[in-house]
């Protein structure tokens, strides 16, 4: 009798045992999940530009190449944007909205902004936004230089 019970209880130990690391690699997951989910906001990187500008009457890009632009739009909750630098860059927003197909839309554009952005002249129906960056006086961008400019002013925004 005694070999028997002391069989059941190494059975019950081993199921304690894989039950505790059962619940454990749980809540390992669900705190990587919410770490993970922690950081709401995104910066604009340097990769994330390219030469180039855009038409502020239709939102069109032009290969112009005295500025660069963001590559793709963004989302527009959160928006903040300052000056790293004493800016000798000026840069303009484009706003647009996503239309029942999903398709970007252009809005509206603020040109010839030379300090930190005021988010609160926002257009009420913007979704997403894209930056171009001019340099104060007139010379041509390379590729070289992109990191250069973009670096000036800091762009954040809500994931």
């Amino acid at each position: 009798m005694s070999l028997y019970t002391h069989k059941r209880a190494d059975n019950v130990k081993w199921v304690i045992a894989f039950v505790l690391i059962a619940v454990l690699l749980v809540g390992m997951a669900v705190m990587a999940v919410k770490i993970s989910d922690k950081d709401t906001t995104l910066s604009v990187s340097v990769f994330d530009w390219e030469i180039g500008t855009i038409a502020g009457t239709t939102g069109e890009e032009l290969p112009l190449v005295h500025s660069i632009r963001m590559k793709k739009a963004v989302n527009v909750d959160g928006l903040e944007i300052t000056f790293v630098e004493d800016p000798y860059v000026e840069y303009s927003l484009f706003f647009y909205t996503i239309n029942e197909d999903g398709e970007e839309v252009y809005l509206s554009c603020i040109e010839g902004l030379s300090e930190d952005f005021d988010a609160t002249t926002i257009p009420e129906d913007a979704k997403l936004f894209r930056v171009v960056i001019t340099p104060g006086y007139d010379v041509e961008v390379n590729f070289f230089e992109i990191g250069k400019y973009a670096e000036l002013i800091s762009i954040v925004y809500n994931k």
